[in-house]
C-alpha cells in the first residue's frame, strides 16, 4: 500500500521513513541528506489532497497544512520546498520557505508539468500554454521571469490556434467548478457553432489550460 522506506545497501536493512501506515509517495532527500520529504493524503484515504510531510531526526511535520492545494511533486529548494500543484485550470509552482507561508511563482500563462531545482535556487521546468506544446524553461525562486531554453516544438508555431479562456460556474452541490472553453480559430461573435464537450473523470482530474492537440484540432475544424 505504498510506504516510504530507506534501504541500507550494505546490510539490506529496511527502515520506514514516515508515520503513515500507507499511502506515502515520492520520497526525496534534502541536499544534506538529513531530512526526507514525501507526499501523503491529508484525508483518510488515497483519494484526497496530497500534503508534503518532512521527517528529520525522528520528528515529522506537515509542511503544507495551510496550503489549499493538491501537491503532485515536491523537492527541497534554497531554504525551503518547491512544490508543483494544480491551481484553478493551470498547474502552479509554489515556494514554501522553512518558516513562512507558500507563495506562487509568477509563470505568466505557462502551465508547468515537472521541474528540477538546483541548490542555488535555479529552476528548470517543462511547461506549455494553450497555443504552444511543452518546452523547457528556467526561472528562479527569487521570481525571475521564465526564460525559454528549448525550441523542440517550433514547427507548431506556424499554425493558428483557437483562443482559450477559463469558465466558472456553481455546481448542484454549491461547489465552485471551472473548465476551459476554446473558440473556433475563425470565431465570429454572434454566430452559432457546434459545441464539443470533453468529459474527464474525477474527482482528482481537472480541465487544464495547457496545450491540447485534440482541442486545437476541433477548434481548427470549426
Amino acid at each position: 500500500l505504498t510506504a516510504a522506506m530507506v534501504v541500507n545497501v550494505q546490510t539490506g536493512a529496511i527502515t520506514k521513513i514516515g508515520s503513515h501506515p500507507k499511502y506515502e509517495y515520492q520520497p526525496v532527500y534534502s541536499p544534506g541528506l538529513n531530512a526526507v520529504a514525501y507526499l501523503s493524503p491529508r484525508g483518510p484515504g488515497p483519494i484526497s489532497v496530497l500534503n508534503v510531510f518532512v521527517t528529520s531526526a525522528g520528528s515529522e511535520r506537515d509542511d503544507t497544512a495551510n496550503l489549499d492545494a493538491d501537491v503532485v511533486q515536491a523537492a527541497f529548494a534554497k531554504n525551503g520546498l518547491l512544490l508543483l500543484a494544480p491551481h484553478a485550470v493551470t498547474n502552479g509552482l509554489f515556494f514554501k520557505p522553512a518558516a513562512a507561508p507558500a507563495r506562487r511563482l509568477d509563470l505568466s500563462d505557462l502551465t508547468p508539468f515537472a521541474f528540477s531545482v538546483a541548490r542555488n535556487g535555479a529552476i528548470a521546468f517543462v511547461a506549455s500554454r494553450t497555443s504552444l506544446p511543452p518546452e523547457v524553461y528556467v526561472t528562479s525562486i527569487d521570481g525571475a521571469a521564465p526564460k525559454r531554453l528549448t525550441f523542440a516544438n517550433r514547427y507548431f508555431e506556424r499554425f493558428r490556434y483557437g483562443r482559450s479562456e477559463e469558465l466558472t460556474w456553481t455546481a448542484s452541490d454549491g461547489e465552485r467548478s471551472d473548465g476551459v472553453l476554446t473558440y473556433p480559430v475563425s470565431y465570429v461573435a454572434g454566430r452559432q457553432y457546434p459545441l464539443v464537450l470533453r468529459i474527464h473523470g474525477g474527482p482528482e482530474a481537472f480541465s487544464s489550460a495547457a496545450f491540447s492537440g485534440l482541442r486545437q484540432l476541433w477548434a481548427n475544424r470549426g
